[in-house]
């Protein structure tokens, strides 16, 4: 229904001009990627000094911009992002090794898990905040997420003190069981849907690796420390 609602609105400011509806209607569904707000953006298409080109650039020149046939377009002032890599967790500054030596990036592969987006088996005494499906892309707060990872952390590190622990490190079947889980989850949303691409996904198979697929209540109850679900030592 979405969906519907939305492509009628965008091909009505467009006054049904095929050539803008092409190119202007995704061919993904809604919340597939960060949705935007038309602040008069559908209507601009209408001017006379506006071309809208929605194939990728090839090359950019001098004063143009090539396209992937060798068009050129010409340029005065072009903004462009840069390297943008936001499934690649801890991996830009700093390397982490775990048991064995094993260093966390080639762990866990293209496709990033953790137990709570905090730890990972193997990895005793190492916690993040930020990590694999700790993203808030249905509402709420992500800086209210990372206070709650910095709590679960604070009573980890409080828990080892108190009982003389030396080492913390998560289960194996702990951290599958809830990865299972929100594999399950995420099918139902259009972020896991096939039309979607977007910097939600990674790896070979197009993984949701970013999102969290559970309201903010649901990650609050399940953030609360069990120690049996770590090895200690």
């Amino acid at each position: 229904m979405l969906e519907e609602e939305l492509t009628n609105y965008i091909k009505r400011k467009v006054n049904f001009r095929p050539d803008l509806v092409e190119k202007m209607v995704p061919k993904y569904p809604p919340i597939c990627t960060r949705m935007l707000v038309d602040n008069n953006w559908c209507t601009m298409m209408l001017e006379e000094n506006v071309t809208l080109i929605n194939s990728r650039a090839k090359e950019i020149g001098k004063n143009e911009v090539f396209g992937p046939n060798g068009e050129a377009v010409p340029a005065d002032v072009i903004i462009y992002a840069t390297g943008f890599q936001s499934t690649r967790f801890c991996t830009a500054s700093l390397k982490v090794f775990g048991k064995g030596g094993v260093e966390l990036s080639e762990d866990w592969g293209l496709e990033p898990t953790a137990y709570l987006g905090l730890t990972r088996p193997n990895f005793p005494n190492f916690f993040m905040t930020y990590g694999p499906n700790t993203n808030v892309s249905s509402g709420g707060s992500i800086i209210w997420c990372a206070e709650i990872a910095g709590r679960y952390i604070g009573e980890c590190v409080a828990s080892m003190l108190r009982k003389g622990y030396k080492e913390l490190a998560v289960k194996h079947e702990v951290h599958d069981e809830y990865n299972h889980y929100l594999t399950q989850e995420l099918k139902w949303t259009a972020w896991d849907d096939q039309r979607c691409v977007s910097w939600y996904k990674s790896g070979k198979f197009g993984k949701v690796t970013n999102n969290l697929p559970m309201g903010l209540e649901e990650f609050w109850a399940r953030t609360r420390v069990n120690l049996d679900d770590f090895n200690k030592k």
